[in-house]
């Protein structure tokens, strides 16, 4: 079995698009978690709104007894996670959802991983290409058809 890993570690230092300043900030994390409560502020909104639809009981529960006010509760969800601070310099809502993904797609990984390992790891590292770098299509290619070819030497194939 040959599994590709495209979350692999990268060699040199780490890329990112946050500045040293805003990294060494403290309140970092409040505020990236602050950032991602208003990108789902959209979905939350676009999810029950779907719901409400499709059970035509909107400000009814599923047994058809009343509920809170759908606004108020509407309110509620997409207050979670949300401050009036901005975004670190430098850092876009791409960027937050990119990372969001990164995340989920690396704890997939390795629970994946750990359940059926591979015979041979082809590790890609996660810098090599950003999310909109469709014209650096043939240099990404090449870079892992070099990886691979590393990875079964290493395993002996």
């Amino acid at each position: 079995v040959v599994a590709v890993s495209l979350m692999g570690r990268d060699p040199g230092p780490p890329r990112t698009t946050v500045s040293d300043a805003d990294r060494a900030t403290t309140g970092l994390l409040p505020s990236v978690v602050n950032a991602m409560g208003e990108a789902v502020e959209g979905a939350v909104e676009g999810v029950t709104g779907f719901i409400d639809r499709v059970t035509g009981r909107s400000g009814e529960a599923a047994d058809g007894m009343a509920t809170e006010d759908p606004s108020e509760e509407k309110k509620r969800i997409s207050q979670l996670g949300r401050s009036p601070e901005p975004l670190p310099k430098g850092l876009t809502r791409v960027d937050m959802m990119t990372m969001a993904l990164n995340t989920m797609q690396a704890s997939i990984e390795h629970t994946r991983t750990a359940i059926n390992p591979p015979d041979v790891l082809v590790s890609v590292p996660a810098s090599s290409a950003a999310t909109f770098d469709f014209h650096r299509a043939d240099e990404i290619i090449q870079n892992g058809r070099l990886l691979t070819a590393e990875a079964l030497d290493r395993a002996g194939f």
